[in-house]
């Protein structure tokens, strides 16, 4: 006659976290830290063309600049990558041999809510839009050579997004930019 509870966490925000062990020292939580490599990422990802879509949200006004989504070689100088910049808008940049040859917004966001935004990719023809708004684009640029997927943060480092990814799509062709609006509508 009893009950034995064990390993209880308490939470101050509104949802559940994961465990965190802790002693007698106050614990601070590090950043989830959510990667695809090797085949893992190889056997579907295209390196000519495609397409990503995202559903995300962020959780406080200080939450940018921050990586929605990357792919990349784990360095600043091979990457494609869709960020919340300062203004905030949600920008799609792509680096080809440490040379940033497409930066363009995909559309304003406003922090705190939940936004969705597809970005495109093939030789000479990038494009992204947000929340079916009008596609941002650029015509010329090399598509930089990748290995991993790196999931609400750069490969490099840092730019955690401080937000949740709800889901993240890919699609192994560039599609149309018609459908950019339409998958972020």
């Amino acid at each position: 006659s009893g009950v034995y509870i064990w390993g209880a966490q308490l939470e101050a925000g509104s949802f559940p976290t994961s465990y965190i062990p802790t002693t007698t020292a106050s614990v601070t939580r590090t950043a989830d830290s959510a990667v695809m490599t090797g085949t893992n990422f190889s056997s579907w990802f295209n390196p000519a063309q495609g397409t990503f879509v995202a559903s995300f949200d962020t959780v406080e006004a200080d939450a940018t600049p921050g990586n929605v989504f990357e792919v990349g070689d784990g360095t600043f100088n091979e990457r494609m990558n869709a960020f919340i910049s300062s203004t905030p808008t949600v920008n799609f940049v792509v680096t080809d041999g440490g040379v940033q040859v497409a930066n363009f917004s995909t559309g304003s966001y406003t922090v705190g809510n939940v936004a969705k935004v597809a970005a495109a990719y093939a030789l000479n023809n990038f494009a992204g839009s947000l929340n079916g708004g009008t596609p941002g684009t650029d015509a010329s640029g090399t598509i930089p050579t990748v290995n991993a997927l790196y999931i609400g943060r750069q490969g490099a480092g840092g730019a955690n997004l401080n937000g949740h990814i709800q889901t993240i799509q890919y699609y192994p062709r560039r599609v149309s930019n018609e459908q950019l609006q339409a998958l972020t509508s």
